[in-house]
């Protein structure tokens, strides 16, 4: 299962080691679904970046307020327009956050047009297409969860090669991805299989997109 603390206060490690290593002292960034800010207060730490944050949740988005974030808008991301958005962004973080979303192409519109020229989005998906899940659903088992890739809250669904579709039905490529496979903490030989069938074994999935012809 998906660790909660990833789930719910986007420090995703992919994203967050990802970020450490290419984002320039002094960016700007915006953390959608910011949750607390967890990850905004470590890249402030190490980057001084401008950080600002979207998230639903009042007391939370105080939180991040506390932990260093300029702004934080205090809204659904559901109901977010394109006028909410003030400025432009070198950096947006999506961290599990799509897969909450009703209308995501509409949501990734209106942040792909919030970037600044050659900026990028860092976005973290779960797999529906994790074996286990295929197995359950074949046996006709269709049960949501607590947490993890069977959230109850998700409305969206996403398996490794429709978000690949995703991104470039909305003009955008890829620049990086990585699988995040957990099975092969249990079970190190399915490290190999991971390699060869990320489809199968990536219980989370983590892209670097921009826009495309920049």
């Amino acid at each position: 299962m998906m660790n909660k603390e990833i789930a719910y206060d986007h420090a995703n490690p992919v994203i967050l080691s990802y970020l450490l290593s290419h984002v320039s002292h002094g960016d700007s960034i915006l953390d959608v679904g910011c949750w607390s800010g967890k990850l905004g207060a470590t890249l402030l730490t190490h980057k001084k970046c401008i950080i600002d944050g979207i998230e639903k949740e009042n007391n939370k988005g105080k939180l991040a307020i506390q932990r260093g974030y300029q702004r934080v808008l205090l809204k659904d991301i559901n109901a977010l327009t394109d006028s909410d958005i003030k400025r432009k962004y070198d950096w947006i973080v999506l961290g599990d956050v799509l897969e909450h979303v009703i209308d995501p192409d509409t949501c990734i519109q209106i942040l792909k047009n919030k970037l600044k020229y050659n900026g990028c989005m860092a976005v973290s998906l779960p797999n529906i297409g994790f074996l286990w899940y295929r197995w359950l659903h074949l046996m006709g088992r269709w049960q949501y969860e607590d947490t993890g890739i069977m959230d109850r809250t998700h409305l969206r669904f996403f398996t490794l090669s429709s978000m690949k579709k995703f991104f470039e039905n909305n003009g955008l490529d890829i620049i990086f991805y990585h699988s995040l496979n957990a099975v092969q903490r249990k079970f190190f030989f399915f490290e190999y299989l991971g390699i060869l069938f990320p489809s199968l074994f990536a219980l989370q999935c983590v892209f670097v997109v921009k826009p495309k012809n920049i």
